[in-house]
Protein backbone atom coordinates (compact mmCIF):
# COMPACT_ATOMS: atom_id res chain seq x y z
CA UNK A 1 0.00 0.00 0.00
CA UNK A 2 1.27 3.32 -1.15
CA UNK A 3 1.89 5.53 2.17
CA UNK A 4 1.38 8.60 0.35
CA UNK A 5 -2.46 7.07 -0.54
CA UNK A 6 -3.29 7.08 3.48
CA UNK A 7 -5.09 9.73 4.71
CA UNK A 8 -3.73 12.62 6.81
CA UNK A 9 -4.50 11.99 10.14
CA UNK A 10 -4.64 16.19 11.35
CA UNK A 11 -6.08 15.15 15.17
CA UNK A 12 -2.26 13.62 15.58
CA UNK A 13 -0.68 16.86 14.90
CA UNK A 14 -2.68 18.65 16.67
CA UNK A 15 -2.13 16.56 19.41
CA UNK A 16 1.78 16.62 19.46
CA UNK A 17 1.04 21.22 18.95
CA UNK A 18 -1.21 21.27 22.56
CA UNK A 19 1.16 18.79 23.54
CA UNK A 20 4.32 20.84 23.45
CA UNK A 21 2.63 23.88 24.47
CA UNK A 22 1.91 22.28 27.87
CA UNK A 23 5.08 21.48 27.99
CA UNK A 24 6.28 24.43 27.09
CA UNK A 25 4.03 26.26 29.43
CA UNK A 26 5.09 24.29 32.96
CA UNK A 27 8.80 24.22 31.83
CA UNK A 28 8.60 28.10 31.73
CA UNK A 29 6.81 28.30 34.76
CA UNK A 30 9.06 25.87 36.56
CA UNK A 31 12.15 27.08 35.42
CA UNK A 32 11.36 30.68 35.74
CA UNK A 33 10.24 30.33 39.36
CA UNK A 34 14.11 28.85 39.93
CA UNK A 35 15.79 31.69 38.31
CA UNK A 36 13.61 34.01 38.86
CA UNK A 37 15.92 36.02 41.42
CA UNK A 38 19.41 35.35 39.83
CA UNK A 39 19.18 37.52 37.76
CA UNK A 40 18.15 38.33 33.92
CA UNK A 41 21.12 36.28 32.14
CA UNK A 42 19.22 32.89 34.13
CA UNK A 43 16.16 34.21 33.44
CA UNK A 44 16.21 34.51 29.66
CA UNK A 45 18.36 31.00 29.53
CA UNK A 46 14.89 29.52 31.50
CA UNK A 47 13.44 31.02 28.28
CA UNK A 48 15.65 29.25 26.26
CA UNK A 49 15.38 25.71 28.04
CA UNK A 50 12.04 25.83 27.96
CA UNK A 51 11.73 25.93 24.31
CA UNK A 52 14.52 23.24 24.17
CA UNK A 53 12.47 21.24 26.62
CA UNK A 54 8.97 21.24 24.94
CA UNK A 55 10.51 20.71 21.42
CA UNK A 56 12.21 17.67 22.61
CA UNK A 57 8.77 16.20 23.75
CA UNK A 58 7.21 17.24 20.56
CA UNK A 59 9.44 15.33 18.76
CA UNK A 60 9.28 12.33 21.00
CA UNK A 61 5.79 12.01 20.72
CA UNK A 62 6.31 12.47 16.91
CA UNK A 63 8.65 9.54 16.97
CA UNK A 64 6.09 7.19 19.05
CA UNK A 65 3.14 7.68 17.01
CA UNK A 66 5.03 7.23 13.65
CA UNK A 67 6.37 4.23 15.12
CA UNK A 68 2.83 2.88 15.45
CA UNK A 69 1.53 4.44 12.63
CA UNK A 70 4.48 2.49 10.31
CA UNK A 71 3.95 -0.82 11.62
CA UNK A 72 0.24 -0.52 10.07
CA UNK A 73 1.94 -0.82 6.06
CA UNK A 74 3.88 -3.51 4.82
CA UNK A 75 6.35 -1.74 2.59
CA UNK A 76 9.25 -3.26 0.09
CA UNK A 77 12.88 -2.56 0.57
CA UNK A 78 12.65 -1.15 -3.13
CA UNK A 79 10.74 1.67 -1.42
CA UNK A 80 12.42 2.64 1.19
CA UNK A 81 15.80 2.82 -1.04
CA UNK A 82 13.82 5.10 -3.57
CA UNK A 83 11.89 7.39 -0.52
CA UNK A 84 15.53 7.26 0.98
CA UNK A 85 16.96 9.02 -2.61
CA UNK A 86 13.87 11.55 -2.70
CA UNK A 87 13.78 12.53 1.00
CA UNK A 88 17.65 13.47 0.54
CA UNK A 89 16.70 15.30 -2.92
CA UNK A 90 14.60 17.19 -1.23
CA UNK A 91 16.32 17.92 2.69
CA UNK A 92 19.79 18.55 1.17
CA UNK A 93 19.32 21.65 -0.77
CA UNK A 94 16.26 22.55 1.79
CA UNK A 95 19.10 22.24 4.63
CA UNK A 96 21.54 24.21 2.66
CA UNK A 97 18.81 27.61 1.74
CA UNK A 98 18.03 27.05 5.66
CA UNK A 99 21.49 27.52 6.98
CA UNK A 100 21.90 30.19 4.95
CA UNK A 101 18.86 31.62 6.12
CA UNK A 102 19.82 31.35 9.46
CA UNK A 103 22.72 33.09 8.83
CA UNK A 104 21.49 35.98 7.55
CA UNK A 105 18.73 36.14 10.08
CA UNK A 106 21.46 36.40 12.66
CA UNK A 107 23.25 38.82 11.12
CA UNK A 108 19.99 41.16 10.52
CA UNK A 109 19.25 41.06 13.84
CA UNK A 110 23.11 41.86 15.22
CA UNK A 111 23.09 44.71 12.99
CA UNK A 112 19.40 46.42 13.92
CA UNK A 113 20.77 48.19 17.15
CA UNK A 114 23.86 49.19 15.66
CA UNK A 115 22.26 50.89 12.26
CA UNK A 116 19.95 52.71 14.86
CA UNK A 117 23.10 53.52 17.03
CA UNK A 118 24.47 55.48 13.82
CA UNK A 119 21.20 57.59 12.94
CA UNK A 120 22.37 59.32 16.09
CA UNK A 121 20.47 57.02 19.02
CA UNK A 122 22.11 56.29 22.30
CA UNK A 123 22.61 52.72 22.84
CA UNK A 124 20.20 52.27 25.28
CA UNK A 125 17.80 54.40 22.79
CA UNK A 126 18.39 51.83 20.23
CA UNK A 127 18.13 48.99 22.08
CA UNK A 128 15.02 50.34 24.05
CA UNK A 129 13.33 50.78 20.60
CA UNK A 130 14.43 47.43 18.83
CA UNK A 131 12.99 45.69 22.23
CA UNK A 132 9.59 47.90 21.98
CA UNK A 133 8.84 47.17 18.02
CA UNK A 134 10.17 43.51 18.36
CA UNK A 135 9.59 42.20 21.77
CA UNK A 136 6.16 44.45 22.63
CA UNK A 137 4.73 45.30 19.58
CA UNK A 138 5.37 42.89 17.06
CA UNK A 139 4.12 39.60 19.72
CA UNK A 140 0.82 41.66 20.06
CA UNK A 141 0.23 41.89 16.38
CA UNK A 142 1.11 38.16 15.33
CA UNK A 143 -1.16 36.23 18.51
CA UNK A 144 -3.47 35.50 15.52
CA UNK A 145 -1.02 33.28 13.98
CA UNK A 146 -1.35 30.96 16.82
CA UNK A 147 -4.44 30.05 15.50
CA UNK A 148 -3.34 30.29 12.03
CA UNK A 149 -0.65 27.81 12.43
CA UNK A 150 -2.91 25.42 14.06
CA UNK A 151 -4.25 24.66 10.75
CA UNK A 152 -2.42 26.17 8.28
CA UNK A 153 0.76 23.34 8.80
CA UNK A 154 -2.03 20.69 8.13
CA UNK A 155 -2.14 21.97 4.79
CA UNK A 156 1.05 20.20 3.88
CA UNK A 157 0.31 16.91 4.08
CA UNK A 158 -3.06 17.62 2.73
CA UNK A 159 -1.62 19.39 -0.25
CA UNK A 160 0.93 16.80 -0.74
CA UNK A 161 -1.83 14.12 -0.60
CA UNK A 162 -3.46 16.26 -2.97
CA UNK A 163 -0.64 16.29 -5.33
CA UNK A 164 0.15 12.73 -5.36
CA UNK A 165 -3.62 11.95 -6.63
CA UNK A 166 -3.09 14.47 -8.86
CA UNK A 167 -6.31 16.45 -7.60
CA UNK A 168 -5.56 19.88 -9.33
CA UNK A 169 -9.15 20.56 -9.37
CA UNK A 170 -9.39 19.78 -5.48
CA UNK A 171 -6.16 22.06 -4.64
CA UNK A 172 -7.49 24.92 -7.15
CA UNK A 173 -10.97 24.74 -4.95
CA UNK A 174 -9.43 24.42 -1.33
CA UNK A 175 -7.17 26.87 -1.49
CA UNK A 176 -10.18 29.52 -2.85
CA UNK A 177 -11.79 28.69 0.23
CA UNK A 178 -8.78 29.10 2.41
CA UNK A 179 -8.37 32.69 1.12
CA UNK A 180 -11.76 33.62 1.55
CA UNK A 181 -11.56 32.92 5.88
CA UNK A 182 -8.28 33.72 6.38
CA UNK A 183 -8.29 36.92 4.55
CA UNK A 184 -11.59 37.25 7.06
CA UNK A 185 -9.78 36.50 9.61
CA UNK A 186 -6.74 39.14 8.96
CA UNK A 187 -8.67 41.82 8.20
CA UNK A 188 -10.68 41.04 11.49
CA UNK A 189 -7.60 41.67 13.38
CA UNK A 190 -6.62 44.83 11.70
CA UNK A 191 -9.72 46.49 11.96
CA UNK A 192 -9.21 45.69 15.60
CA UNK A 193 -5.79 46.94 16.19
CA UNK A 194 -5.97 49.82 13.74
CA UNK A 195 -9.26 50.97 15.19
CA UNK A 196 -8.59 50.21 19.18
CA UNK A 197 -4.69 50.91 19.03
CA UNK A 198 -4.74 53.12 22.08
CA UNK A 199 -7.07 51.14 24.56
CA UNK A 200 -4.97 47.43 23.39
CA UNK A 201 -1.72 49.16 24.44
CA UNK A 202 -3.55 50.57 27.96
CA UNK A 203 -5.09 47.16 28.52
CA UNK A 204 -1.96 45.16 27.89
CA UNK A 205 1.26 47.21 28.88
CA UNK A 206 -0.44 50.25 30.61
CA UNK A 207 0.90 52.35 28.24
CA UNK A 208 -0.25 54.54 25.69
CA UNK A 209 2.61 55.57 23.86
CA UNK A 210 2.71 52.07 22.16
CA UNK A 211 -0.76 52.35 20.65
CA UNK A 212 0.95 54.97 17.84
CA UNK A 213 3.36 51.13 16.69
CA UNK A 214 0.16 49.36 17.04
CA UNK A 215 -1.54 50.97 14.75
CA UNK A 216 1.68 51.56 12.45
CA UNK A 217 2.13 47.92 11.92
CA UNK A 218 -1.52 47.14 11.70
CA UNK A 219 -1.37 46.83 8.00
CA UNK A 220 0.98 43.73 7.95
CA UNK A 221 -1.21 41.40 9.71
CA UNK A 222 -2.92 40.67 7.02
CA UNK A 223 0.68 40.34 4.69
CA UNK A 224 1.89 37.66 7.38
CA UNK A 225 -1.28 36.02 8.22
CA UNK A 226 -1.88 35.09 4.53
CA UNK A 227 2.14 34.63 3.42
CA UNK A 228 2.32 31.93 6.80
CA UNK A 229 -0.70 29.83 5.09
CA UNK A 230 1.30 30.43 1.59
CA UNK A 231 4.04 29.31 2.27
CA UNK A 232 2.41 26.05 4.11
CA UNK A 233 0.73 24.91 0.47
CA UNK A 234 3.51 25.54 -1.17
CA UNK A 235 5.63 23.04 0.75
CA UNK A 236 2.75 20.61 0.44
CA UNK A 237 2.92 21.00 -3.25
CA UNK A 238 6.88 20.77 -3.22
CA UNK A 239 7.80 24.00 -3.63
CA UNK A 240 9.53 24.68 -0.47
CA UNK A 241 12.77 25.05 -2.33
CA UNK A 242 11.12 28.13 -3.71
CA UNK A 243 9.96 29.38 0.08
CA UNK A 244 13.44 29.64 1.29
CA UNK A 245 14.59 31.28 -1.46
CA UNK A 246 12.50 33.68 -1.52
CA UNK A 247 13.16 34.27 2.03
CA UNK A 248 16.72 34.79 1.48
CA UNK A 249 16.23 37.11 -0.80
CA UNK A 250 14.18 39.10 1.47
CA UNK A 251 16.83 38.97 4.21
CA UNK A 252 19.37 40.20 1.85
CA UNK A 253 17.39 42.96 1.21
CA UNK A 254 16.36 44.31 4.80
CA UNK A 255 19.76 43.80 5.27
CA UNK A 256 20.65 46.22 2.79
CA UNK A 257 17.93 48.70 3.71
CA UNK A 258 18.93 48.35 7.18
CA UNK A 259 22.83 49.32 6.06
CA UNK A 260 21.99 52.00 4.12
CA UNK A 261 18.44 53.59 5.02
CA UNK A 262 18.37 52.94 9.00
CA UNK A 263 21.44 55.08 9.64
CA UNK A 264 19.70 57.85 7.85
CA UNK A 265 16.14 58.21 8.61
CA UNK A 266 16.81 55.78 12.35
CA UNK A 267 13.75 54.24 13.69
CA UNK A 268 11.36 55.11 10.80
CA UNK A 269 14.21 53.38 8.55
CA UNK A 270 13.21 50.26 10.36
CA UNK A 271 9.67 50.70 10.30
CA UNK A 272 10.02 51.16 6.54
CA UNK A 273 12.45 47.84 6.15
CA UNK A 274 9.94 45.71 8.32
CA UNK A 275 7.23 46.74 5.71
CA UNK A 276 9.58 46.16 2.67
CA UNK A 277 10.22 42.52 4.03
CA UNK A 278 6.81 41.50 4.92
CA UNK A 279 5.38 43.29 1.40
CA UNK A 280 8.12 41.65 -0.78
CA UNK A 281 8.02 38.26 0.59
CA UNK A 282 3.98 38.07 0.39
CA UNK A 283 4.10 39.21 -3.21
CA UNK A 284 6.88 36.48 -4.70
CA UNK A 285 5.26 33.85 -2.25
CA UNK A 286 1.64 35.15 -4.09
CA UNK A 287 3.44 34.46 -7.71
CA UNK A 288 4.89 31.67 -7.04
CA UNK A 289 1.48 29.98 -5.51
CA UNK A 290 -0.28 31.16 -8.93
CA UNK A 291 2.55 29.70 -10.59
CA UNK A 292 1.65 26.50 -9.45
CA UNK A 293 -1.76 26.65 -8.42
CA UNK A 294 -3.72 28.70 -10.22
CA UNK A 295 -6.82 29.46 -8.27
CA UNK A 296 -9.31 32.18 -8.72
CA UNK A 297 -8.73 35.58 -6.88
CA UNK A 298 -12.11 36.87 -5.87
CA UNK A 299 -12.09 40.29 -5.67
CA UNK A 300 -14.97 41.00 -3.69
CA UNK A 301 -14.67 37.74 -1.19
CA UNK A 302 -10.97 38.53 -0.30
CA UNK A 303 -11.13 42.20 -0.06
CA UNK A 304 -14.14 44.07 -0.92
CA UNK A 305 -16.61 42.06 1.92
CA UNK A 306 -14.16 42.25 4.47
CA UNK A 307 -13.02 45.92 4.23
CA UNK A 308 -16.84 46.73 4.09
CA UNK A 309 -17.42 44.69 7.23
CA UNK A 310 -14.64 46.78 9.21
CA UNK A 311 -16.61 49.98 8.17
CA UNK A 312 -19.80 49.58 9.00
CA UNK A 313 -18.56 47.73 12.36
CA UNK A 314 -16.80 50.75 12.94
CA UNK A 315 -19.52 52.88 12.54
CA UNK A 316 -22.16 50.98 14.05
CA UNK A 317 -19.33 50.62 17.45
CA UNK A 318 -18.61 54.36 17.14
CA UNK A 319 -22.31 55.12 17.58
CA UNK A 320 -23.51 53.12 20.28
CA UNK A 321 -20.08 52.95 22.07
CA UNK A 322 -21.87 55.89 24.82
CA UNK A 323 -23.67 52.62 26.05
CA UNK A 324 -20.55 51.16 27.38
CA UNK A 325 -19.48 54.36 29.15
CA UNK A 326 -20.80 53.37 32.25
CA UNK A 327 -18.72 50.15 32.19
CA UNK A 328 -15.41 49.58 33.86
CA UNK A 329 -14.10 47.93 30.91
CA UNK A 330 -15.55 49.88 28.18
CA UNK A 331 -12.24 48.78 25.80
CA UNK A 332 -13.33 45.29 25.59
CA UNK A 333 -16.71 45.82 25.58
CA UNK A 334 -16.51 48.16 22.23
CA UNK A 335 -13.77 45.46 21.05
CA UNK A 336 -16.02 42.63 21.00
CA UNK A 337 -18.96 44.66 20.06
CA UNK A 338 -16.91 45.03 17.09
CA UNK A 339 -16.03 41.57 16.37
CA UNK A 340 -19.65 40.60 16.69
CA UNK A 341 -20.41 43.75 14.14
CA UNK A 342 -17.95 42.07 11.92
CA UNK A 343 -19.24 38.70 12.28
CA UNK A 344 -22.37 39.50 11.63
CA UNK A 345 -21.69 41.93 8.44
CA UNK A 346 -20.01 39.52 6.52
CA UNK A 347 -22.71 36.26 7.03
CA UNK A 348 -25.34 38.75 6.43
CA UNK A 349 -23.62 39.39 3.13
CA UNK A 350 -23.29 35.81 2.39
CA UNK A 351 -27.01 35.59 2.94
CA UNK A 352 -27.49 38.18 0.50
CA UNK A 353 -25.39 36.85 -2.15
CA UNK A 354 -26.90 33.68 -2.12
Amino acid sequence: MDILQVPGKSYKNAITQIFEIIIKIFATIFLISINCNKGLDKICCSLIYSDVISEFFSFLLNLILYHFDIKKYTLSRSYFKNMSKKIIKISFPVAITSHIRSGLSSLKQFLIPHMLELSGLNYSLAISSYGLINGMVLPILLFGNFFINSFSTLLVPEYSRLLAGKNYIRMKTICSNIFEYIFAFSFLLFGIFMCFPNEISLLVYKNIEIGKFIKIFSPLIIFIYIDNVIDNILKGINAQLGVMLINIFDLVITILIICFIVPIYGLNGYIFSIFVSEIFNFIFSYLLLKRKINFKFNMYLFLVKPCLSILLSLLITRLISPIFSILQNSSIANIFCFILIYIICLLSQNKNKL
